[in-house]
């Protein structure tokens, strides 16, 4: 039996990423970073211990069907139970801001499993300033698909914590400010080393930012907002992933969203949990915007000239096209579409073919779109229940699509119905068999 487990609980947006990377595959022969086939251990772990695994974000992102989801459930507890039987080791270290997530329950199921293997266990969390999180929240919100502004956006500090603390003992929940003048050396990763006993000396500390500049969070929340072809399908996720990292290198001299635009979105609880307990500091910080200021949703559709011309020489550089004539929205739809084209292998070719026809109800649509898309439909891989089951909520069926089409204008000012047959005569001619 082990002596001691050590699980660092997040909270979100508090290093985790740097935690986790840098204590990947961590060994001296008496302390370990537990190997569970994903340096963020929140992936196992919540999808083995959560009664709402089947609805997790990786898997659901993904398309993955509840029986693929159980399986990885077994395979993880499988591995879960020979990590924890490792012999000649003394401690062994879980790193996993979706932990934090857990109902009590499954808080419960989790340290109960871990009881009849370990002698001790210690929760370490990392809490941070409300407005700093609600910043970089947002954007992590704006990168996993969100289209709508949240009215709140919270840490639910208290309530997180608390569970921990009813499940473990106070006494075994430690609690530490994401703040550089109170973290060791100023570096998270130093800091949660000093306090699980893993020698700094002996790994390569890798520092994670994963923040985006104020431009691409306009460009992956008007996707998010316009598009109907954003998840569902894993090559869907690796083209956003992709999407990502060309947004990050195009505008990676551009500034940050400004954080001042969400002291209106703060959790005040939030606030008086970190102000009584003396853990952040709010004394040199500003709680006011200025009235001529523009607000967050104002600011987010303003899809300014820098953004248009940048995109547009991304496109012509990588050879998709000679020139642009179209809207910047347009523009943004094409830049995703570029991306996609890389997986064609693996695209689901009904989800592109809804995705086509579809388009005339979205301002970024036009008929080069629908060919585009109806293209990489040609090439893709069958339709997944998962995806039907999206598009079912969208309203985007063939069927509803036609009744439309009388009515609804062309996105060229033509009749929505023509462009609508042209798309469909070219499926037809070009790849009904495969659909």
């Amino acid at each position: 039996m082990l002596e001691k487990a050590i699980i660092h609980i997040g909270l979100h947006k508090t290093g985790s990423s740097s935690i986790q990377s840098s204590l990947l595959g961590y060994n001296d022969g008496f302390c370990f970073y537990a190997d569970l086939g994903w340096a963020n251990h929140s992936i196992p772990l919540y999808t083995a211990f959560s009664n709402n695994a089947n609805s997790y974000h990786i898997w659901d992102k993904q398309g993955f069907s509840p029986e693929q989801i159980q399986g990885i459930k077994k395979e993880v507890l499988l591995q879960l139970e020979q990590q924890l039987s490792k012999p000649n080791c003394n401690t062994i270290v879980f790193s996993g801001e979706d932990l934090s997530t857990l109902s009590q329950s499954e808080t419960h199921a989790l340290v109960a499993f871990l009881r009849e293997r370990c002698q001790r266990i210690v929760a370490v969390v990392y809490v941070r300033d409300p407005l700093d999180f609600a910043a970089s929240a947002f954007q992590q919100l704006v990168k996993g698909g969100c289209a709508q502004i949240p009215r709140n956006i919270g840490q639910q500090i208290q309530h997180k914590i608390g569970i921990w603390e009813q499940v473990l003992g106070a006494e075994n929940v430690q609690i530490r400010s994401f703040d550089r003048e109170k973290l060791r050396n100023g570096c998270v990763v130093q800091d949660f080393c000093h306090l699980a006993g893993v020698d700094p000396a002996k790994i390569a500390i890798k520092r994670k930012n994963e923040s985006i500049n104020g431009a691409a969070v306009k460009v992956l929340f008007h996707l998010n907002q316009t598009s109907p072809l954003q998840f569902g399908d894993p090559s869907l996720v690796r083209t956003r992933q992709r999407l990502l990292k060309v947004l990050s290198i195009t505008f990676a001299d551009l500034p940050v969203i400004d954080k001042h635009f969400f002291v209106d979105l703060v959790d005040q609880h939030d606030i008086e949990y970190l102000r009584v307990n003396q853990l952040i500091n709010f004394s040199n910080r500003a709680l006011a915007n200025s009235p001529l200021d523009p607000s967050l949703d104002q600011w987010l559709v303003d899809l300014d000239p820098e953004i248009h011309a940048r995109l547009c020489a991304w496109l012509i550089e990588q050879g998709h096209i000679t020139s642009w004539h179209g809207s910047t929205s347009q523009l943004i739809h094409r830049t995703f579409y570029a991306i996609l084209q890389t997986d064609l292998l693996n695209t689901n070719s009904s989800l592109l073919r809804k995705s086509a026809l579809s388009l005339r109800d979205h301002s970024a649509g036009n008929v080069s779109d629908s060919m585009a898309l109806l293209e990489l439909a040609r090439m893709g891989s069958p339709f997944s229940r998962k995806i039907k089951q999206a598009f079912k909520k969208l309203h985007l069926e063939p069927e509803v699509n036609r009744r439309r089409a009388a009515t609804a204008p062309g996105p060229s000012g033509a009749c929505s119905a023509t462009w609508w047959s042209r798309a469909s005569r070219w499926w037809r001619k070009r790849c009904c068999t495969r659909c």
